[in-house]
């Protein structure tokens, strides 16, 4: 299948080509993964809202009645251009849901005091005394007066005249644990927020899916929730925030892995040009390992005949700076019998490089040791207290070789629904540790989505190789990359292994001999 779908790099890079560079690829980056104390990192807990240590999340409310709390992070950025993603708790053993979660990018005037907010009807909205704005997303499991039925999500704003609410969304399928299953579930939520001042509207749109799929939950892929259009917008300083509230019923709530993502477009579309490869003609510039082929002017990472297979590409040359952007097309076609592994993107030492897959989970990367890491799309993992089930995909972020279906990956978040044979186009950013990857779908179930954000854990960079790893348990499961841009600082020319230089030291020793002969 021929296509050029270079995605907004493309653009970006023709438009901002002449600006200047910045101090890096993303005006803001928040991660925050509650590991660790957040208040140490400025992370502000109001009223019933707490750091649980013991699991490692940022808990919003307990299973108690009439408790609220809010989660304020104390970075502020631009309104225009956000984009944040979250897993979001909600546990109810009491069978009477109330009242929700929400998410929101709130004006920076309001503070983070618990003193800023006011809970009412709409879970979690500031106090709008001196005109601050906000917009948020609600997850909201108590039905009020006017609204939709429960559980549902909408657009929730203030842009100085009062706060607003926008029904027009479509209905969660699934939300919150009963009696039935008391097991905390996390959902993945997705907001994107992209203003624009000249024509004053804002358009807001959210994604979720169930993280832990294998415990009965639903929707099993990352699907399109809240689509909304905020009115007399106009830009404004904000800070990440997320706050509950039980009203009478018993609901805890919590968040975890909140990553949030400003690029700077002036600075992606600043990198040098240093890789363009859509496969319709072999640029000798890729190391083949594995099972690995190309064919049909696309490159094959998994073995299309089955019944397993791993296999990698790697780029001959070496990034020298730890600051790239890259953006690739992809297409899963289904085996015959199952779906299990996938393919992940891998910074690696050498372009030899191939790690465990076809049938070990690995997805070709595990064991890929030393200063490694990897983006894995993961199509059938095993996630912490999980079974070998129904288990939808995830995108993992992991490092030095780390098992593929561990649950000690550095994060994870759910992903739509790959294995669909439809065309997909991912855009990763590196910059000195951080990690951003966003994903379009040619269906439009996805449009430029942040789907992971995160950050390596003790990384110092060294020059190395980057490429596709991929892996096959299943018959005939085909995994295709087409159309890589990479952008970065790279060495173009070819490596040689270490025994490729031990028999060039072999052969100059011969030649001298044979001078010395003559």
């Amino acid at each position: 299948m021929r296509r050029v779908w270079l995605s907004g790099l493309v653009g970006v890079m023709a438009v901002l080509w002449s600006a200047g560079a910045s101090a890096g690829l993303f005006q803001t980056f928040i991660f925050e993964d509650f590991n660790t104390d957040p208040t140490a990192r400025g992370v502000v807990f109001n009223d019933n809202a707490a750091w649980i240590s013991a699991s490692g999340h940022g808990r919003l409310t307990p299973e108690s009645g009439n408790q609220k709390g809010s989660i304020i992070f104390p970075t502020t950025f631009s309104s225009q251009s956000v984009d944040y993603i979250a897993k979001v708790y909600i546990q109810n053993t009491t069978g009477s849901p109330a009242d929700g979660v929400t998410t929101a990018i709130l004006d920076q005037s309001l503070g983070t005091s618990a003193s800023a907010f006011a809970v009412g009807l709409d879970l979690f909205i500031p106090n709008t005394t001196g005109g601050a704005k906000h917009i948020g997303v609600p997850y909201d499991t108590w039905q009020n007066s006017g609204e939709p039925a429960v559980p549902n999500s909408s657009v929730l704003y203030n842009m100085g005249g009062g706060a607003n609410r926008i029904n027009t969304t479509g209905q969660l399928t699934s939300l919150i644990d009963n009696a039935a299953n008391v097991n905390v579930r996390g959902y993945t939520t997705s907001v994107q927020i992209r203003g624009d001042d000249d024509t004053g509207q804002a358009a807001v749109a959210s994604w979720y899916g169930n993280v832990e799929a294998d415990r009965g939950g639903s929707p099993a892929f990352l699907q399109p929730l809240t689509q909304g259009t905020v009115p007399s917008y106009a830009t404004f300083d904000a800070r990440l925030g997320f706050g509950a509230r039980t009203g009478g019923s018993d609901e805890y709530a919590a968040i975890d892995d909140v990553g949030a993502v400003v690029r700077d477009q002036a600075a992606i579309g600043s990198l040098p040009v240093a890789h363009q490869q859509d496969f319709s003609a072999w640029s000798g510039a890729w190391v083949l390992n594995g099972d690995a082929t190309v064919a049909g002017g696309q490159l094959s990472l998994a073995r299309p005949s089955g019944p397993t297979g791993a296999g990698s590409a790697f780029l001959s040359g070496q990034l020298t700076s730890p600051t790239f952007a890259l953006g690739f097309d992809f297409t899963i076609l289904p085996g015959a019998s199952s779906t299990e592994e996938g393919f992940t993107v891998c910074f690696a030492g050498s372009p030899s490089a191939l790690g465990g897959g076809g049938g070990s989970g690995g997805c070709g990367y595990t064991g890929i040791l030393g200063n490694s890491f990897a983006i894995a799309f993961d199509l059938a993992p095993e996630l912490p207290g999980g079974t070998a089930g129904d288990r939808s995909p995830v995108i993992r972020l992991l490092q030095n070789g780390t098992a593929v279906d561990a649950a000690n990956s550095l994060v994870y978040y759910d992903l739509p629904d790959l294995i669909d044979s439809g065309l997909y186009h991912a855009d990763v950013y590196f910059d000195q540790g951080l990690l951003a990857v966003y994903l379009s779908s040619e269906s439009g179930s996805v449009s430029d989505t942040l789907v992971l954000a995160g950050q390596l854990a003790d990384f110092t960079f060294s020059p190395g190789t980057l490429g596709f790893t991929g892996g096959s348990a299943s018959e005939a499961l085909e995994i295709r990359i087409d159309n890589v841009l990479l952008q970065g600082e790279f060495n173009t020319e070819v490596i040689p292994e270490p025994a490729s230089l031990a028999l060039l030291g072999l052969g100059l020793a011969a030649l001298a001999r044979r001078r010395r002969k003559h």
